[in-house]
């Protein structure tokens, strides 16, 4: 779709389902005014508002938060609070990397995640990737805000299943985001969108596949002493984070071990002085300010405690250790000096030998589960174990009984593939536009429609 000035007018009235009803929009002008959002922050309470002040603002929220309890003060805001959410109109991923083109993301979208977004922005570092419901998501207090933890569940497989385009699975889920404009939308399709029930499918889907159900309630604080855990201890002896595409930063980790330290009991005080400690021995220290405004957040009384996730990931980034909040183990030993393989490390070797393969002209490789097995060195019952879990490794059986085929690949095997064919294939689409359905993919590269290997989907490939 063409971006003009009645786009951009249309993009805003269904992205916010034609106004704001007793709801407020937030924005700034720039990302310095995230340092002190309160004071810096606008508050817009009509589209007609938000759409006279679009080119001075630099980044909004797509979601709109309760205007009843948002009191201005001077020019700030009060209210940003994911539990004073009202309605979520839109799930956006952001891919903080310019490694990836427009065409590597919707592909990642068509093949491993919903489907095609409704519309894609340019941004100095990357692409934010949005997906519009066609009604809001509202949100409630009732059973403890569920919506809420079921909307943040439907975000974080959202950015799960972007991971072969390194989306960054650490960004605020209902945050702050670029201001689409004429110049910085690269994708738009108005017609492509979303249902709650979608969402909410897509996410089971994807929790099935991990074993979970459709979110998980935190830990509770009060029987943790982080502070003194093993894992804590030694994030406050790193000194290396600085953190790039998808990765925990330095923000994100001095925001953990204040959280850390609000569970505690510790005072904002003993707070900011651990933490600047902290800070002064990183080979990339924060402004203070940011510390600050990472300590005002963390003891807002918002959060239960530090993400479990956040904390693995960091000490995983940075260290030779993987850790509980409770225990410690050494990562890894040698295959003869274990008595038994972890079905993860069974996992690996897997996908490194199925990696070994010539993908040029498939992805995929013909073996029955026991020679692969034989060849693994494992047992079936513990290859049947990480098919329940992998969502790196592709089992496929065509057929039935004893003519059944089976046939193994992984999701980096047919990335490779898919990047290999539009390189070298010659079978070139003569129109510039391909419509699938009711997507049309439009753009100045040209397109080839390729059938799956198993041939029962299709996928377009840039054949420029």
């Amino acid at each position: 779709m063409k971006v003009d000035k009645e786009n951009i007018s249309t993009l805003y009235k269904t992205l916010l389902k034609g106004g704001l009803n007793k709801a407020a929009v937030f924005g700034v002008h720039s990302k310095t005014d995230f340092i002190d959002v309160s004071t810096n922050g606008k508050v817009f309470n009509t589209i007609e508002m938000l759409l006279k002040s679009v080119s001075k603002l630099s980044h909004f929220t797509p979601n709109t938060y309760k205007e009843k309890e948002n009191k201005t003060v001077h020019k700030g805001l009060y209210g940003f609070t994911e539990r004073n959410l009202q309605q979520i109109n839109t799930f956006v991923v952001d891919i903080d990397n310019l490694d990836y083109s427009l065409q590597d993301i919707l592909l990642a979208c068509l093949d491993y995640s919903i489907g095609a977004p409704t519309m894609v922005i340019r941004t100095p570092n990357g692409h934010q990737v949005y997906f519009i419901l066609n009604t809001p998501m509202f949100m409630s207090a009732k059973k403890n805000y569920h919506s809420l933890h079921v909307a943040k569940r439907i975000s974080t497989n959202l950015k799960v299943s972007l991971e072969s385009v390194e989306a960054d699975r650490y960004c605020n889920d209902f945050g702050f985001f670029r201001v689409p404009t004429i110049n910085n939308i690269v994708w738009l399709q108005l017609d492509q969108l979303y249902t709650v029930e979608d969402m909410i499918n897509f996410s089971m889907r994807m929790d099935d596949n991990h074993e979970r159900e459709l979110y998980a309630p935190g830990i509770n604080p009060a029987k943790t002493k982080y502070l003194e855990t093993a894992a804590f201890q030694h994030i406050l002896t790193l000194t290396n984070i600085k953190g790039h595409s998808g990765k925990v930063g330095r923000n994100n980790t001095i925001f953990t071990i204040a959280l850390a330290c609000y569970s505690d009991g510790l005072s904002q005080f003993e707070a900011t002085k651990l933490l600047y400690q902290f800070n002064q021995r990183l080979k990339y220290p924060i402004k203070n300010t940011e510390i600050a405004a990472s300590i005002r957040s963390a003891y807002s009384g918002r959060y239960n405690g530090p993400n479990k996730i956040y904390v693995d990931q960091i000490i995983g980034e940075h260290s030779t250790y993987i850790n509980s909040f409770n225990r410690w183990y050494k990562f890894k030993k040698e295959r003869s000096d274990r008595k038994y393989s972890h079905l993860e490390e069974w996992e690996t070797d897997i996908i490194q030998f199925l990696e070994t393969i010539d993908i040029s002209n498939s992805p995929y490789i013909q073996l029955t589960q026991k020679e692969l097995c034989d060849i693994i060195g494992c047992q079936q019952s513990s290859l049947n174990a990480i098919l329940k879990k992998t969502t790196k490794i592709i089992k496929v059986v065509i057929g039935k009984g004893r003519s059944a085929i089976t046939k193994w690949s992984t999701n980096s095997l047919i990335m490779q593939h898919l990047l290999l064919k539009r390189r070298q294939s010659d079978c070139i689409q003569k129109e510039p536009n391909i419509t699938i359905g009711n997507i049309t993919f439009q753009s100045r590269v040209k397109w080839e429609v390729e059938t799956n290997p198993l041939g029962d989907s299709y996928r377009l490939n840039n054949t420029s």
